[in-house]
């Protein structure tokens, strides 16, 4: 007898899966980077892999993060794009993703 699959992948906008947005999320936490607003957070990974779809660099994208967040400590704003290419976009990594 056979099991049926009881693993499902649920599709977020964008053709992103939840399963991607929680590798981005904990990620994200690794860098102790939290909010209660998960939709922006998330927002920023998708826009951060849109832009280097479209061929800006990660310093483009670390200034666009800083416009939106002034506030925004710069090694935090690396840890976004980190972890978008990581969840989201790995076929730009610019570093090796951690065993």
């Amino acid at each position: 007898m056979e099991t049926p699959n009881t693993h499902t992948t649920v599709a977020v906008p964008g053709g992103m899966s939840l399963e991607q947005d929680n590798a981005y999320l904990e990620r994200l936490r690794e860098h102790g980077i939290e909010s209660s607003n998960l939709d922006n957070l998330i927002s920023v990974g998708h826009a951060a892999c849109t832009l280097l779809d479209m061929g800006e660099t990660r310093e483009d994208i670390r200034e666009e993060i800083r416009k939106r967040n002034p506030r925004a400590d710069p090694d935090r704003t690396s840890a976004f794009i980190d972890a978008a290419e990581y969840a989201y976009c790995p076929q730009h990594p610019t570093r090796p993703a951690p065993d």
